[in-house]
This record gives structure tokens, C-alpha cells and sequence, in this order.
């Protein structure tokens, strides 16, 4: 071993690394939409870290350290990544780290070759869509069989990842892979899911030592992987909490007998509210997942799972299967206990219909092309592995599951808890008694081996931690149960013989049905009324939907997470209209993984966007937009077709089309908006007639988010006057004309530098002193930004005209350059903004300013924080002074756009606003910033 040691450190001197990248694609995304979005269009990939010798030297001491790859060995390496397409390459920057649990599984030396499993993050684009990704040895997931039962699973309608080998030449060594998405927010946005809680078993306790401690196994609880999105507010982690609650039960229960390998699902089933076809779902998922031969992908510590808020079911994931077709077990470990539990669950009904599905996905020609050309499995092994499959469900049908099992066993708390200390001494289990929402402070019981402390006090993000689990503790904690409710109620209403059914808020004025007239009618007392369509038929119906003027208690989201005033989903429409006013939401309508016909939209006075279509597939004759302050309309994620689009005073975009959408559209007319069309991120438009009048830009394609592409628009005939730009365009999107009349009536004031104002100045001038550009000086009202995309500044624009604010400003006001704080860190995705106390400043000027603090704020439901600091010669000022410069500007801010539309959350210390600058300036220098 130690000959092989020495032969890699020689290999470090004589290894170097030679690659020619071009700026990033040899092709224009644009030209090959739905083949960028298609992960069986990737041939190969490369990888190669930045730092070869250290990367090389890393994955040797995880080799021969100990059976088990230590955490320490996982550190990111920054690296280059070229994707091949058979159209083409493209250049990416990433961060690799090692993958995997065991050495001998992720990480070989054969002749004279070393390879790994990869952990992958795409820093600056996507591979198909995805930017988070591992590279397996094929070994380690049993290679092809992976692959197949994978595709099976997600062609059947469970939650699987897309999976496909590839070739790789990864740091010099070429040799095959397992490519496989990563289980985060793009994998349920490929699913048709909204965001939601991410769950998974925690193996942390089996891994203390140098090898697996299976005793510890026994006792290992789940967590959530996606804290952040917990953190965003309070539904978000009232969800997250619910669902780690129901799911810690179920892995406590498993702690029973001999069934440390599972969790409970029964246990699943008492702690939330399911329904026939959910339970239907679990167990034909359970039962093809076993007839797949991926048991090894139900072992609780393996084990993934989304938490569905709408309908409060967590869905299972399949994740680290690698069926192999030695393993003659049906159920898991083939004990009897195991095999009396599943009795106790499944019946022969579920068998029946999950084998009838297999069986006609093998009969669906455009499978087997699929799996056979697509993902280039071989064909003997491919009808090994089915012939395998087909002999395990014979296997099941021998099963008589009406049978009571044997053995039942009873497993509470009080027996996990005595099972939990006799195993691990230094454990603790965490009770959640109470949030305050305020103060950012969890109530909590405490309980270890000993006793249990009561009521203890911790902020909020040692909670987050907790949910999370991957923290170094003095002691293991756990977080089992609590006793927080739901922060809304909700109730449930039927219309028209239960085709209708609807959710809203227990204090909400009831819809009404009148079944002669055949309208369902809405009325919105507040911003925090909200209702729900789920699971319906409308048919040849009206519905009116009424909001309000009445801004002082808004909610952008209700208890399901969603973002309407009026959220149809999972419906099925034909010949109904709608009609709505006033809402006060982020969006007033928004329809989300529904198909059909509409007649007519008429949506009048948005508080924000208009109307939103996720994930949707729907024919539209008519829709109709006066006034909305953000979007008018968003389609996302779907399939539209549409005869009239007629929209008028937007915000900013009339047409928004992005995330992997295709829109036709016959006749298309646009007024007085920022943007009249913009089309983004793996989108397609095709429109006959267009005609736009009283814009900034007429016409918008660009690339928006990491995990999409271009934008694509295609149109006949265009009519597009008074505005400032006919086309703003990206290099990775297309627009195509067959015809275009333009005129240009106005122009937009701008102020050219000679440098960009964003990228050519540092954040901070010095240890104690940040820079800052002044976009609007104080006594003034008109109001000037710098441009992203030419770092010039520019007037800004709202519906068409200059925008002006209500009220003069009264300090100066501006930007921190080179920082950009995404979204899922707290920000918006936009330099900072900042607050400039001292005197009357020039439009442009670029000057130093001390720190005082931030002020933490939302803007239409938006983060929108502004640090607060002065000119670097200013006066001192004491405490007063400061404390009467903070309450002004919060003031001022409530007040500038019109009661309640900003909303004061808390002021900042300094330490808190230069953290907040210094992991700006980090993203900004990592990812840049995202220019549109």
C-alpha cells in the first residue's frame, strides 16, 4: 500500500493540467431549447480542479486514512467543467468535492487510475437544467440497474432523480459514471412542485467512528435538508416543523424489534391527514420499489422524502438504490418481523394495480427507445434486469396480505428514549414548546439521560440548526415533537356536487355558489384572505373574485405556501371565465398544475402581478389586464395557447414567459409597462401579431436563473412604438422578426461613466469605510438606478413613464458596489442598496461612508433591507442621533410608495450590516451578479 502511496506523490510532479475553454458555449442555447433541458442529450463530461496536486493529494489521504471518508476529505475545490452535447461543448466553472460514505465504494485505484465519486455544483450555468449533480462509480450504484429502475419509477409518476451513465475524464482519468441530479429545489420544479421541506435520514450517529456503528442505527432519527428554505418565514417553518414531527415518529416506531432498517408508515398515516389515493400512492411506491430490487433505497438512513404543504403528505424519494439482481430478499433483511410489518401495510389490490402499470410501461414503445437509445443501456441488461423485476412481482402475488400479521409491537417514545440512552450516553431530545415570532426566540424541554430542563430559551437559528443537524454539538440533538399549531385555519367548502371544492381562512367571508347563474364568488375583506381551488372540475362556470383596498394586514403566504389571492390547482377547467378585482397578493390569480379551456380572464387593479400559470396546460381565448403593479401576466413551467393577450399598465413586464415554458399566442397588445414581452430561461414564444406602444423595451430575451438558458422569441408581425430600446437581448437568447414596424418617440436620460459603476469599484474603500454610489440625491424625487447590465446610471421607469416618488428623498440614496445577496441568503438578488446620511451628494459620485447598521424590510412581500451609513467626514453623532436617523428613514420608507406596501420588519446593528455587506461582496465575487 505504501508503494502505492509513493507512486501517486510522483504522479503530482509529472501531471498537468491543459485545457483551452472558450467563454462558455460553442453554440447559442436559443437554437437547441428543449435538447438544453434534456438530460439524455449529454454524452460526456469533464472535470478538472483548479488546484490538480492538492485535489490529487486530498482524495489520496481519504483513500488510505480509514474505511470511511472523513469530512474533512469533502471540502470543495474550485474547478472547470466542459459538458459535450452532440450538438456541441460548453465551459463551466464549478465546485467538485468528494462523494460518498464508504472508500471502497467512492474511491479506487486500478491500474494506475484513479477515480472517485463526484459532488458537484455548477457556479455559473447548468448541465440540462441542473446544477447541483453527483458523479457515482458505477459500482457503487450497480450501474445500469440504477439507471432502469430510476426512469421506471419516474415514468410511473414517483419522485425519482433523472439518472443516466455517461463518459467522464475527471483530473486526467477517463472512465464511466452514474450521473445524478441532486434531490434540492430543481428536482421538484422538474416534478411540477413548489418548493417545499426536503427530509432525509440522518447518519450522522453511524458514523462517529473509523467504520459504520449499526447498533447507533437503531436510534438515528431523519432531518431537514433544506433549512434555508425553513428560514424563510414563519409558514415555511411551521411546515417544515409539521412534517419532521410525523416523520420522527415513524423513525422512532422502526427503533422496534428488529425493524431498524425502515420507517413505520403507518405511523405516517395517524400524524397526518391522508387520504384513499395517497395511501394507494405510498404503497404501490413501496411495492415497486421493492419488485425493483432497490430495498437498499428504504433503509431508513437512506431514505428521502418531500413534504407536500398543499395536501400535508410527505412523498418518498428514490435515492441510493443500485438494484442488484443477487438479492433474493423480497422484503428487507428477510426476517419474519420485516415481513410481517409489510404485511400489515400493503394488500393485494396495490400489487395488482402497480404490477398492471409496470407492465404497460413495457409495452409503451417510446420506453424501451427510451432506455435502449436515450440512455444507451445495453440490451442484454436491460432484459436481465426486466426478466428480474417481472419474477420478484410473480413472487408478490404469492402473497396473501389479507392475512393478520403474527407479531405486533408497540413502540413509544418512552421505549425510544430508554433504547436511545443505553446506546448513546451523550444524546439529548429537543420538545419545541412555543416561537416567539418577534423576537426570534424557541421555547424548549430539554431531555438527556438524566433529566429534563424545561423551558429553555435559544434564538431561532440554533433551532434551524437543530432541524438541519449538521452542526458540531457538545451533545447529539434531536428535535422529536412539539406543540405548534398551524398558524392558519382553514376550512373546506363544496360546490356543485362536489365537483367544486375549495379551502379558505376560518375569519374569510365563505364563498358563495349560485347554482342558477352558475358563479362562484370571492370576496377578500384583507391581504390576509386567501382561497384555494384544489382537486376540481369547473365547467362552463363564472367566477368573480372581489379584493379589496384594504393593505394593513397582508400575507404573501397562506398555510399552503402559495402566492394567489385565488390559486387554482390540480384542476381541470372548461369554459368558465374569470373575473377579478383589487386582489392584494402576489399574484391575484394563480393557476398551478391545471389543464383546459378558458374563455375569458379580466383581471382589473393588481396590488402586485396580475395572474401567474405554473406548471399548467391551458387554451385561453381572452385575457384581459388593466393595471397590476408588478407582472401582469407569468407563465411558468408549462404549455399555453392563447388568441387574445390584451394587457395595459404593468408594473414592469406585460408578458413574463420563463422556467422551461412554450407560449403561442395569435394576437398579442401592450401598453404603457416597462417591458412589453419578455421571454427567459428556456422559454418559447411564438406570436402572429404583436403591437406594444409606451414601453422601455419593446422586446426581452435573456437568461434570468442558473438552471435554465436563453430565452426564444418568435414573431410574424410587430407594431412597437414610443420606447426607449426595441431589443434587449442576451448573448444565449434569440429574437426573430418576420415583419417589425418601430418608431422611437422618447428616449430614457442616462449618465455614461466611464468605468461600471458595479463592477469597477470595490465594497469596501478600507477596514473601516464601505464605497458607495449615490443614484439619488437628497431633496430630490426622480428616481435614477444603475443599470446591471451597462453598470451606467439610468432613470428608472415604471408603466412606460419616468418614475417619481411621492415624497422627496430625504438623504441621499444609493448602491454598495460589487455585492448582490441572492434571494435564498436573505437579499434580492440586487447590489445592496444603501441609506447616505451628510450633505447633498451629486448623481454618480462615488465616495467613501461609515457603516451605522441596516434596516430589515419587505417591499411587496420582497426582502429589501438598506444599510444605513454617512459620509465619511460627517459629524459625530451620538446615540440620539442615530436613533432619530433610523426611525426617519423607516418612516420615509413606510410612507414613499403609499401606506403598507413596505413593511418594517427591524433595525440592524452594525456588525449585523457589514455581515451582510461581507457576504454580498462573497456572492458577488463567486457568482457575479445576474444582469436582467
Amino acid at each position: 500500500m505504501l508503494l502505492k502511496f509513493y507512486f501517486f506523490i510522483s504522479l503530482l510532479f509529472f501531471y498537468s493540467l491543459n485545457i483551452k475553454a472558450d467563454d462558455y458555449c460553442n453554440f447559442l442555447s436559443s437554437d437547441y431549447v428543449d435538447e438544453m433541458m434534456d438530460y439524455t442529450e449529454i454524452e460526456s463530461i469533464e472535470v478538472n480542479a483548479n488546484n490538480q496536486k492538492v485535489w490529487v493529494m486530498n482524495a489520496i489521504r481519504a483513500l488510505y486514512e480509514q474505511n470511511n471518508i472523513q469530512n474533512e476529505r469533502k471540502r470543495k475545490f474550485k474547478s472547470k467543467i466542459i459538458v459535450n452535447y452532440p450538438f456541441g461543448h460548453c465551459n463551466l466553472d464549478a465546485e467538485i468535492r468528494l462523494h460518498g460514505d464508504w472508500v471502497d465504494t467512492h474511491i479506487s485505484w486500478d491500474n494506475q487510475k484513479l477515480r472517485t465519486s463526484l459532488d458537484i455544483e455548477i457556479l455559473n450555468s447548468n448541465i440540462t437544467g441542473i446544477t447541483q449533480f453527483k458523479l457515482f462509480l458505477p459500482e457503487a450504484r450497480n450501474s445500469y440497474n440504477e439507471v432502469i429502475s430510476s426512469e421506471i419509477l419516474r415514468k410511473l409518476g414517483f419522485l425519482s432523480p433523472r439518472t443516466k451513465i455517461i463518459d467522464s475524464k475527471i483530473n486526467g482519468f477517463s472512465y464511466e459514471v452514474i450521473f445524478q441530479e441532486k434531490i434540492v429545489k430543481e428536482f421538484l420544479e422538474n416534478n411540477d412542485l413548489r418548493e417545499g421541506s426536503i427530509l432525509e435520514g440522518d447518519e450522522s450517529l453511524m458514523f462517529l467512528g473509523s467504520n459504520a456503528e449499526n447498533n447507533l442505527n437503531q436510534i438515528s432519527l431523519s432531518r431537514i435538508i433544506n433549512s434555508n428554505w425553513a428560514k424563510k418565514n414563519e409558514t415555511n417553518l411551521i411546515s417544515s416543523i409539521k412534517a419532521l414531527e410525523a416523520l420522527q415518529e415513524a423513525y422512532i416506531s422502526k427503533s422496534r424489534a428488529d425493524l431498524n432498517v425502515y420507517i413505520d408508515w403507518k405511523k405516517i398515516f395517524e400524524n397526518l391527514p391522508i387520504s384513499e389515493d395517497y395511501e394507494k400512492y405510498i404503497k404501490k411506491n413501496e411495492i415497486l420499489v421493492m419488485a425493483l430490487g432497490g430495498t437498499h433505497s428504504m433503509y431508513a438512513s437512506n431514505r428521502k422524502f418531500y413534504y407536500d404543504q398543499l395536501n400535508e403528505t410527505l412523498h418518498p424519494i428514490y435515492y441510493d438504490s443500485g438494484p442488484d439482481l443477487n438479492d433474493t430478499c423480497l422484503f428487507l433483511n428477510c426476517s419474519g418481523v420485516a415481513e410481517n410489518f409489510y404485511r400489515d401495510i400493503l394488500d393485494n389490490s396495490s400489487v395488482s394495480e402497480i404490477k398492471n402499470d409496470f407492465f404497460r410501461l413495457l409495452d409503451s414503445d417510446d420506453f424501451n427507445i427510451n432506455i435502449l437509445e436515450d440512455h444507451k443501456v445495453p440490451k442484454n441488461i436491460y432484459y436481465e434486469y426486466i426478466e428480474y423485476v417481472k419474477e420478484r412481482f410473480k413472487r408478490f402475488e404469492k402473497i396473501d396480505f389479507d392475512i393478520e400479521p403474527q407479531e405486533k409491537i408497540n413502540f413509544s417514545i418512552k421505549d425510544y428514549q430508554s433504547k436511545a440512552f443505553n446506546l448513546k450516553k451523550d444524546l439529548s431530545l429537543l420538545y419545541l414548546n412555543d416561537i416567539d415570532w418577534i423576537n426570534k426566540i424557541v421555547s424548549f424541554d430539554l431531555c438527556d439521560l438524566n433529566n429534563c430542563k424545561y423551558n429553555q430559551l435559544k434564538s431561532i437559528d440554533f433551532f434551524y440548526d437543530i432541524l438541519k443537524r449538521d452542526i458540531l454539538l457538545e451533545k447529539d440533538i434531536f428535535f422529536v415533537k412539539s406543540n405548534i399549531n398551524g398558524l392558519f385555519e382553514f376550512k373546506k367548502i363544496n360546490f356543485d356536487d362536489d365537483k367544486i371544492k375549495v379551502l379558505y381562512n376560518v375569519e374569510s367571508t365563505a364563498p358563495y355558489f349560485d347554482e342558477e347563474k352558475k358563479e362562484l364568488i370571492f370576496k377578500q375583506k384583507d391581504g390576509k384572505e386567501q382561497f384555494i381551488i384544489i382537486n376540481s372540475n369547473l365547467e362552463n362556470i363564472d367566477i368573480h373574485f372581489h379584493g379589496s383596498s384594504n393593505l394593513s394586514n397582508k400575507k404573501s403566504l397562506n398555510k399552503f405556501n402559495q402566492t394567489g389571492c385565488l390559486n387554482i390547482i390540480d384542476t381541470k377547467v372548461e369554459n368558465i371565465n374569470i373575473f377579478s378585482t383589487k386582489g392584494i397578493c402576489e399574484d391575484s390569480v394563480n393557476f398551478i398544475r391545471s389543464n383546459g379551456y378558458i374563455n375569458k380572464i379580466y383581471i382589473k387593479e393588481a396590488y402586485s402581478d396580475a395572474i401567474d400559470f405554473d406548471f399548467s396546460e391551458i387554451k385561453l381565448d381572452q385575457l384581459i389586464i388593466d393595471r397590476a403593479n408588478n407582472d401582469c401576466s407569468d407563465f411558468s413551467g408549462g404549455e399555453y395557447k392563447i388568441s387574445l393577450l390584451n394587457l395595459s399598465y404593468c408594473g414592469d413586464k406585460a408578458l413574463s414567459i420563463g422556467e422551461f415554458s412554450k407560449v403561442k399566442i395569435d394576437k398579442f397588445i401592450a401598453s404603457s409597462s416597462n417591458i412589453g414581452i419578455a421571454v427567459k430561461d428556456s422559454s418559447i414564444l411564438d406570436a402572429n401579431n404583436v403591437e406594444i406602444k409606451t414601453v422601455k423595451y419593446c422586446l426581452s430575451a435573456y437568461n434570468k436563473k442558473n438552471e435554465f438558458n436563453g430565452g426564444l422569441i418568435n414573431i410574424g408581425s410587430v407594431n412597437c412604438k414610443d420606447f426607449y430600446k426595441f431589443k434587449d437581448i442576451d448573448q444565449f437568447s434569440k429574437i426573430i422578426i418576420t415583419n417589425n414596424n418601430k418608431n422611437i418617440d422618447f428616449g430614457i436620460t442616462e449618465k455614461i461613466n466611464n468605468k461600471n459603476l458595479i463592477e469597477d469599484t470595490k465594497s469596501f474603500a478600507s477596514k473601516n469605510y464601505i464605497n458607495v454610489i449615490v443614484e439619488i440625491p437628497k431633496g430630490t424625487n426622480e428616481k435614477w438606478e444603475v443599470d446591471k447590465i451597462t453598470g451606467s446610471l439610468m432613470q428608472d421607469y415604471e408603466m412606460g413613464e419616468p418614475r417619481y416618488t411621492s415624497l422627496n428623498y430625504p438623504f441621499n440614496y444609493g448602491i454598495i458596489p460589487r455585492t448582490s445577496l441572492p434571494i435564498k441568503l436573505g437579499g434580492d438578488g440586487d447590489p445592496l442598496d444603501v441609506i447616505i446620511i451628510g450633505e447633498n451628494l451629486q448623481r454618480g459620485q462615488i465616495l467613501e461612508a461609515k457603516v451605522l447598521g441596516a434596516i430589515k424590510m419587505t417591499d411587496t412581500g420582497e426582502n429589501d433591507d438598506k444599510i444605513v451609513a454617512v459620509t465619511k467626514n460627517y459629524k459625530d453623532l451620538t446615540k440620539k442621533d442615530i436613533d432619530n436617523i433610523f426611525n426617519e428613514s423607516k418612516t420615509f420608507f413606510e410612507n414613499y410608495k403609499g401606506n403598507y406596501r413596505v413593511e418594517f420588519l427591524k433595525f440592524l446593528s452594525r456588525d449585523e450590516a457589514l455581515n451582510i455587506i461581507s457576504t454580498s461582496n462573497k456572492q458577488y465575487n463567486k457568482f457575479g451578479i445576474r444582469k436582467r
